[in-house]
């Protein structure tokens, strides 16, 4: 695209005003924009120095002098608030104060090659630092491939890269090198009158000689001449060459006093066409699209290589007194030394400046335009991108989106802010009411000093839009015209912002970034485009966002959510901020029909999930009565669920209860019962309430005529039978399958286990129902120890002999662990017929753990001996004295339990008129077993006798052998006295006497204190037979 001819493409700025101040003092170093260098003269002993030749490379400048000083200089500022300037960053002389001819760049190995004196140096690149290379010595010319000076800068090891290959020109011929971590001399060619000026793209070398423009091909070493130097006679001037890319030069021979100049191709055919310079340049180089020749009355002129029109002319700056000879061209702009002159100044391409103009004069289509056709040049040759064009891209198109944005052109400003890597955070400034308080005092974000000028003014976007009308009364915003342009531009500056950060996401998610984003960034840019997805109702994405962010700040959001109605959102967003009763809260209400989402089916389920899950008892029981009014059920399995009845107190367990019961009658006894059975509570409030509800739901059966005659017949019915088994078996496998079945049973087998009853009670409310609560009103008079009277009622009015005989095994049991199980695999009743299985400390005492830990008495493993045979007496009592006195019974219960009765007193039991026959088997089991006690207790005695003798026989030849330890009187003692004179006589006289006398059987003998001890063998005091053999 052409660019109108108001719009210059290039334009002169001052870089180091007081080229020998900085350089002899760069502490005062003054302002400086960017890029050239010129030269004013100064007094002392600094005006020895000239400039002789300067490359720049991004923001540096590399300065070559007369006096053989190599120059750095970089942009750096004093202060955040000062403006930064070139100084002086480093400097290196050469061996020989020489005039430095010739600095070549080489960023893509991080060299520098600096001609001077006939001699070729290498430094490193930007440090200056001499590489340990020799120099090359007789040098006239250098080139380097020009493809390799627009490689980018090295960001990888040196050995991994690509060498550079480059040409020394000497008197004596063309040398080709090349150079990465080593200097390598491939081959030499004997090319006489070589003239410098030579340019080098690939294998293709153009040079000139004295008479001819040649191509010499390096790779096959044949050289082809393609245009003399000059023509019509004129004298030979400096040759003029220039890569225009690729396999492509231009050259520029002498006509009369003008420049011939031609595009040539590789092959050294012609190309393009051909045009005339009014003047023979002084040097010609070429930045695409537009060739720049510094032209000797010190102008620049810019031609287009497409329409070789002149595009510009850049006068000579004022108070120039010397001419500038040459023009350095870099990848990033073209440097214009001179070599009388201390100022400096550089020829700038000004992409930003033509875009600025372009802008200024509101044509924001053309300045677009002329961004994409750089980027698109660019791109054709992807080692030209280097940092600065990508900062000089970014620049413009932030330039360019500011401008959009300003215009209200909502859309563009958003590609083009994106394009220009424009922070978020900045046009997230101009949303206030998306960016909450996500901003804090002292936040800074970085942009170019630049951009900041044609920042928008306005405050927000709807300021924007505002001041885009500002002729509307009263505002855009409300004049009845503009309303709906008003409502259309902020839905378009919100799409705007949306698709920004849509695309700053997936460049995120990509790893697109050359360094990741900062945890403060991502939590601004997270939590606003949450926003922007809530208010657009773009659930998916906004579901997604939440799931993959760890950034999202909730309290910014959790208002606008709510306001929207996003409530599965912010679900979601409390779930991975663990804000679980935020959560419960939330779905409650969602429950109750006070807010809706339907994205949330079944509330309840979520809540009852979120309490099993975190298990949290305090929580759950929070939640557990609100629960209880909505899913009473669910509600109670969650309750039951937490484990913590034996943790919690007990007056938390009432106080839950109590709430239950306000609620949910039914649920609390599911809870009560929770508590009795599977925490084992022992807190007896909640057994007497349990066992009250048990009752309770009897009676209310008993209300039931036909339930109340099915229980009624079932006694009748056991009375009468014949049947073996006890009552309660009977009920069993005789009742249908109900729930008043499995009631009544639950009943017994809590009445009969549970320690913690208040027993009168409950026998006072059995009572009132004697005929068909027999079972219970034994079991509660045996559990107040009114044995004979349990007994009775079982015998008498049940006629339940089975579980009168169990009632005297177990202690006062009448349900044995074996009817237990039966039932509680029969009626689904496992639970509570666990609780009557034996259960031991683990010492085998038999007593019951449960009823230490827990106030349930289960069955014992032990049952007391004393207290059976007493409950035998009993029961035989109760079989001999009823109004029907059985024989059979009687004469049955006596042949089982002899070995628990007395005879005696039995015998005195039996009534005169019972014949003896029915004794018999008694009588003879007991006389046979006491008969059988006394000869064992004989035989153990005489087996223990001749044990003792066996001891005493094995002891006696130990004895023997030992001998005895005898104590004397003490030394003080009185040896006449008549107690010592006694012992003595007895001792002589006694054959089996021994006075003061101990036997140690330890080897080390008896300690005895202050006493003289004498050894004295036992057989000097025992009989003897006539073999001279002691005796017993």
């Amino acid at each position: 695209m052409s660019i109108a001819a108001d719009i210059p493409p290039y334009e002169f700025t001052e870089l180091v005003p007081d080229f020998l101040k900085v350089y002899c003092n760069p502490i005062l170093s003054s302002s400086v924009a960017f890029i050239c260098l010129t030269r004013r003269g100064c007094t002392g002993e600094a005006s020895e120095c000239q400039i002789v030749c300067s490359q720049a490379l991004g923001p540096e400048i590399y300065v070559g002098c007369s006096n053989g000083q190599l120059l750095r200089f970089g942009l750096q500022a004093g202060s955040p608030d000062q403006i930064e300037t070139h100084s002086i960053l480093g400097t290196q002389a050469l061996p020989t104060p020489k005039p430095i001819e010739e600095i070549i760049l080489v960023p893509c190995v991080a060299r520098i090659l600096v001609l001077s004196d006939g001699q070729l140096h290498f430094f490193t690149l930007p440090e200056l630092d001499i590489l340990p290379i020799p120099p090359i010595r007789n040098v006239q010319a250098v080139t380097v491939d020009q493809q390799a000076l627009t490689r980018s800068f090295l960001h990888a090891p040196l050995h991994t890269v690509e060498a550079v290959d480059f040409c020394v020109t000497k008197k004596t011929g063309l040398g080709l090198f090349s150079l990465r971590e080593k200097l390598v001399l491939h081959k030499d060619f004997p090319l006489s009158n070589c003239r410098p000026g030579a340019r080098r793209t690939g294998p293709l070398l153009c040079i000139a000689d004295k008479e001819n423009f040649n191509l010499l091909d390096l790779r096959r070493g044949t050289l082809l001449p393609v245009m003399p130097l000059s023509h019509a006679g004129a004298a030979p001037t400096k040759p003029i060459i220039t890569v225009i890319g690729g396999n492509e030069f231009l050259i520029v021979s002498t006509l009369e006093d003008r420049g011939l100049a031609v595009f040539i191709s590789g092959s050294g055919d012609p190309v393009r066409g051909t045009f005339e310079y009014s003047q023979y340049p002084v040097a010609v180089s070429y930045d695409d699209p537009y060739l720049v020749a510094l032209m000797p009355d010190q102008t620049l002129e810019i031609r287009d290589i497409e329409t070789q029109s002149i595009k510009q002319i850049v006068p000579a700056p004022e108070q120039t007194s010397e001419p500038r000879r040459d023009l350095a061209w870099n990848p990033q702009s073209h440097m214009v030394p001179s070599t009388q002159l201390m100022d400096a100044l550089q020829l700038v391409h000004t992409l930003i400046s033509q875009i600025g103009a372009l802008l200024e004069l509101h044509r924001i289509d053309q300045a677009v335009a002329l961004a994409e056709e750089h980027r698109k040049r660019l791109n054709r040759d992807p080692n030209a991108i280097g940092y600065v064009e990508a900062q000089e891209l970014r620049f413009v198109h932030q330039r360019i989106g500011f401008a959009c944005l300003q215009d209200t052109l909502f859309e563009d400003a958003g590609k083009h802010l994106f394009t220009g890597d424009l922070d978020p955070r900045i046009l997230i400034s101009y949303f206030p009411d998306l960016r909450g308080s996500l901003f804090k005092p002292g936040d800074t974000v970085e942009m170019f000093a630049g951009i900041t000028k044609y920042l928008p003014t306005a405050q927000s976007v709807e300021d924007i839009i505002k001041n885009y009308s500002p002729y509307m009364v009263p505002d855009t915003k409300t004049a009845p015209s503009t309303a709906e342009l008003n409502k259309i531009l902020q839905s378009a500056a919100l799409n705007m912002l949306e698709s920004f950060l849509t695309q700053y996401q997936e460049n995120r998610r990509s790893g697109s970034f050359q360094r990741p984003p900062s945890p403060e960034l991502n939590a601004i840019v997270d939590t606003v485009y949450a926003k922007i997805l809530a208010r657009r109702e773009k659930n998916t994405r906004l579901y997604t966002l939440i799931e993959e962010s760890n950034d999202l700040v909730l309290e910014e959001v959790e208002s606008d959510f709510l306001a929207q109605g996003q409530y599965n959102a912010l679900c979601k967003l409390y779930e991975r901020a663990g804000a679980t009763e935020k959560q419960l809260n939330l779905w409650s209400k969602i429950a109750d029909g006070q807010w809706s989402d339907s994205d949330i089916q079944d509330p309840l389920t979520n809540m009852f999930a979120l309490l099993v899950k975190h298990r949290d008892r305090q929580l759950t029981q929070k939640w557990a009565v609100w629960l209880t009014s909505k899913d009473s059920v669910r509600a109670v399995k969650l309750i039951t669920s937490m484990g913590g009845g034996k943790r919690s107190k007990p007056e938390d367990n009432i106080e839950m209860l109590e709430q239950l019961r306000a609620v949910d009658p039914l649920a609390a006894s599911h809870f009560l019962e929770h508590l009795i059975l599977q925490k084992r509570s022992d807190d007896r409030r909640l057994h007497v309430e349990f066992a009250n509800l048990c009752l309770d739901q009897l009676f209310d059966y008993l209300a039931d005529d036909a339930i109340s005659k099915l229980w009624r017949a079932k006694v009748s019915g056991y009375r009468k039978s014949t049947a073996q088994s006890s009552f309660l078996s009977y009920f069993v496998s005789t009742t249908p399958d109900s729930e008043h079945k499995r009631i009544r049973l639950k009943t017994i087998l809590f009445l009969q286990v549970s320690a913690l009853l208040n027993s009168e009670a409950i026998l006072s409310r059995l009572k009132e129902h004697p005929s068909i609560f027999s079972l219970e009103i034994a079991l509660i008079e045996g559990k107040l120890g009114h044995h004979h009277s349990a007994l009775t009622i079982l015998v008498d009015d049940l006629h339940d002999e089975p579980s009168a005989e169990v009632y005297c095994t177990l202690g006062g049991q009448i349900v044995s662990p074996v009817l237990a199980k039966a039932i509680g695999e029969s009626c689904d009743l496992q639970e509570w017929a666990s609780l009557l299985e034996p259960q031991t400390t683990g010492r085998g005492r038999g007593k019951s753990l449960s009823t230490a830990v827990t106030g349930m008495r289960a069955t014992p493993t032990k049952v007391d001996e004393k207290l059976k045979k007493q409950l035998i007496t009993i029961l035989l009592k109760v079989y001999m004295s009823g109004s029907e006195p059985s024989v059979d019974k009687t004469s049955r219960l006596l042949d089982t339990q002899a070995m628990n009765l007395d005879v005696l007193e039995i015998l005195s039991m039996v009534p005169p008129d019972w014949p003896m026959n029915a004794m018999s088997t008694f009588l003879s089991r007991s006389l046979r077993r006491l008969l059988h006690s006394r000869h064992e207790g004989m035989i153990t005695k005489n087996l223990s006798a001749g044990q003792n003798l066996e001891v005493a026989e094995k002891t006696w030849e130990i004895i023997r052998e030992e001998g005895a330890l005898i104590e004397e009187a003490l030394e003080d003692d009185d040896e006449d006295s008549p107690l010592n004179e006694k012992v003595d006589e007895e001792a002589a006289s006694s054959s089996d006497a021994v006075v003061s006398t101990s036997f140690n059987e330890k080897s080390d003998g008896l300690n005895v204190h202050q006493a003289d001890v004498v050894n004295i063998h036992p057989d000097d005091h025992l009989p003897k037979d006539e073999h001279g053999q002691g005796l017993l």
